[in-house]
């Protein structure tokens, strides 16, 4: 891959024209291909750089950990882990040594699962340790010292001017417990600062590497906050009539003079308040009625606020404070670039430098190094080299209402049509689906099918995240009808638009979005010409029977609520009992190894469309889980996907 290092003069050299031209027609294997280069950490003296690299291992790529040298873009080391372990979390101690928090793959469909395992590094990649997990006994050098650790830990903060020092937060599988560690990474000595006898609990610190709050949910799922009381240091519990639905604390200013929080009064996206650590005051700092807010950018000097955007529709950057020099930077670096996000990654400890990102519905990822002296930026690279953005389609926000009223939001993505042309429509339903949204940022899936002529429609759907807690609770329990509603009248909306095609639809999604596309079908049969479900889950009393949920007390909590328990009710609105309804053709894709959504769920359809005497096509990956890995699953899956719509739909 090309690493470009020339120095940019910060402005954009076109716009491209809305008109419609002949899409031209990019190889799948680009559409496929992970990205080379992400999750890019700038050492504190910017000399290095650390990220995951993507390498080709046979049939696969692997997610692997390199270091590089800064300004040359020469690879100090690679750091690889076993098979299926991948780096997650990159974080700099110090200009030598790199912590990293430990994921395993689960399929392409479903983003690497933490393990609660931390390991440390050298840049060079020798001097590793293990510092926490479950193999600790067998791998850390102080395996004497420690048993093996029954829980899961993660990152909690690490202080600046650090000596090796950081803070781990454990979670012990066999209590319920919250616990703060404290590690030093280079002799994996601990020693215990936080334990608070309630599970689930993240802790914020003050910029003295205290751990002040701790908030989360109770087993009914209500708020909770927990503050520390100096006098007799000791953890004790906020009141909750001070809380709304949810309080959370997420960040110190500089001087621990006050923190900011994200606070929901009703249920509704939450406000950025600041609250002062002395008289407990909570001054508003930002707020949206209809989306929660991201893209957070603080100054590094004060750690203070000055950028925030909203997460439904296209993002904006939304500046509360003009004052600082890095403000005033981003406002700069933004005009540069009206098109797209910028995105503030890591400053050197002199902010001398800045490592920043580029990105749009257009563009995965074009990395940057700012020089404060020449003011000047080099690009560094790019995610993918062969997906070039001017090649891409628009995603669109869109807006409409639901047939009771509730207002939804999504994106509509699809290359300009020429005068009398429609194009076909993809219904496009994410997983989940609750917590889950899509944004406007970069869809592979979307981009694909766009660029093989159709139309693509994404709708976050009630029960979607994004729009406050209450939102999601609408969705629950309703999985068969009023989510398939929203999709519906989605669709019913798209058919207004000009250059989309109505009466040509089919619906393809994964997991969540695999129900979701053979539900709508049900729900309204004489709207779609066909029906893809990938990695699914068609039945949901089987849920209940899976091991991941039996042996899980909280993920068969989360289902009870979901869903509920009245066996008759989830056969009413599960595919694989109403299978008799159906009236397309239906492709199914799975993993016999997958650990979501087992394979069981996808045999169960299976056998319900073959009672039923319905035509569908099948494609069982071997070795593979939640969305396929291997190269040349993932290629025949999406020639075949490619195929089935475009026998369908007249393409």
């Amino acid at each position: 891959m090309k690493l470009f290092k020339l120095a940019t003069a910060m402005v954009l050299c076109c716009h491209f024209s809305v008109f419609a031209q002949a899409v031209e027609k990019i190889p799948l294997d680009y559409f496929i291909k992970p990205n080379q280069f992400s999750h890019p950490r700038l050492a504190p003296d910017g000399k290095h750089i650390a990220m995951i690299v993507s390498l080709p291992d046979g049939e696969r790529f692997i997610p692997t950990m390199a270091v590089f040298e800064l300004p040359g873009f020469k690879m100090k080391s690679i750091i690889r882990l076993p098979k299926f372990e991948v780096p997650g979390n990159i974080r700099w101690l110090n200009n030598e040594r790199l912590l990293v928090a430990k994921a395993t793959e689960r399929g392409s469909q479903e983003a690497p699962m933490w393990t609660g395992e931390i390991l440390a590094f050298n840049l060079d990649g020798k001097k590793q340790d293990y510092l926490y997990g479950y193999n600790m006994f067998a791998q850390s050098s102080k395996g004497d010292r420690y048993d093996d650790d029954h829980g899961f830990g993660s990152i909690a903060f690490i202080p600046k001017n650090t000596n090796g020092q950081f803070f781990l937060e454990e979670h012990k599988w066999s209590n319920n417990h919250s616990t703060v560690l404290q590690i030093n990474a280079n002799n994996a000595a601990r020693k215990t600062v936080a334990d608070i006898p309630v599970p689930g609990l993240k802790f914020t610190f003050d910029k003295y590497g205290q751990p002040r709050y701790a908030s989360g949910n109770n087993e009914k799922y209500v708020g909770i906050l927990y503050k520390h009381d100096d006098k007799d240091n000791s953890w004790k519990e906020i009141n909750s009539g001070s809380l709304g639905w949810g309080f959370r604390p997420f960040q110190f200013l500089q001087d621990n003079s006050a923190f900011y929080a994200n606070f929901s009064e009703h249920g509704e996206p939450p406000k950025i308040v600041l609250q002062n650590t002395q008289s407990d005051e909570r001054q508003i700092i930002a707020e949206n009625p209809q989306s929660e807010l991201g893209y957070l950018e603080f100054d590094t000097l004060t750690q203070k606020l000055f950028a925030y955007s909203n997460v439904v529709g296209r993002p904006k950057h939304i500046y509360v404070d003009f004052g600082s020099e890095e403000a005033q930077l981003h406002q700069h670096l933004s005009k540069q670039f009206p098109d797209d996000m910028v995105s503030f990654l890591d400053f050197t400890e002199d902010r001398s430098r800045l490592l920043f990102k580029v990105s749009s519905d257009k563009d995965p990822g074009t990395y940057y190094l700012y020089d404060k002296a020449s003011k000047k930026a080099n690009i560094l690279f790019v995610a993918s080299e062969e997906l070039e953005p001017e090649k891409m389609a628009s995603r669109q926000p869109v807006s409409f209402k639901a047939r009771d009223g509730l207002p939804l939001h999504g994106f509509l993505t699809m290359h300009p049509v020429k005068a009398g042309e429609k194009r076909a429509l993809i219904l496009l339903p994410h997983g989940g689906p609750h917590g889950v949204y899509n944004t406007w940022f970069f869809d592979s899936e979307a981009q694909f099918l766009a660029n093989r002529g159709y139309a693509v429609l994404q709708v976050n759907f009630r029960g979607s995240g994004s729009r406050g807690k209450s939102f999601e609770i609408k969705g629950y329990k309703h999985w068969g009808d009023q989510i398939q509603y929203d999709l519906i009248d989605g669709v019913k909306w798209a058919a207004t638009q000009p250059g989309i095609d109505g009466a040509r639809v089919c619906a393809y999604g994964a997991s969540f979005g695999a129900y979701a596309s053979l539900m709508v079908t049900i729900r309204e049969p004489n709207m779609f010409k066909c029906a893809v479900g990938y990695a699914g889950v068609y039945d949901l009393p089987l849920i209940f029977n899976e091991e991941s949920v039996t042996s899980n007390k909280t993920t068969k909590s989360a289902f009870v609520r979901f869903l509920g328990t009245d066996i008759d009710n989830l056969k009413q609105n599960s595919p694989a009992y109403l299978a008799q309804e159906i009236k397309v053709p239906v492709f199914l894709a799975h993993g016999d190894e997958d650990k979501v959504t087992p394979v069981v769920q996808a045999n169960s359809m299976r056998n319900a469309l073959n009672s039923a005497n319905k035509p569908y096509e099948w494609m069982l990956a071997k070795n593979e889980g939640h969305g396929f890995y291997a190269t040349k699953n993932l290629k025949e899956f999406y020639e075949k996907l490619e195929q089935f719509l475009a026998k369908h739909l007249g393409q």
